[in-house]
């Protein structure tokens, strides 16, 4: 496995975001954004995870390219 970047932890992680971090924290606990966990207690992220759970629903839809008519 190719480790692309640094993980982040709870505070970088929800920084990324923009989320506060007792929000960002709430997400985890409830299973919504995957972490590591790779000693029993600090939690770490990957950036590509994070940005897949922001890109997960698309609301609303595209203008068609040239004016839309």
């Amino acid at each position: 496995m190719k480790i692309t970047s640094a993980p982040l932890d709870t505070g970088e992680a929800a920084e990324y975001l923009h989320f506060k971090k007792s929000y960002f924290y709430k997400l985890t606990s409830a299973g919504k954004i995957p972490c590591f966990r790779p000693t029993g207690g600090k939690l770490y992220f990957r950036r590509e995870d994070l940005e897949a759970f922001i890109f997960r629903v698309r609301q609303g839809e595209l203008a068609p390219a040239g004016g839309g008519q």
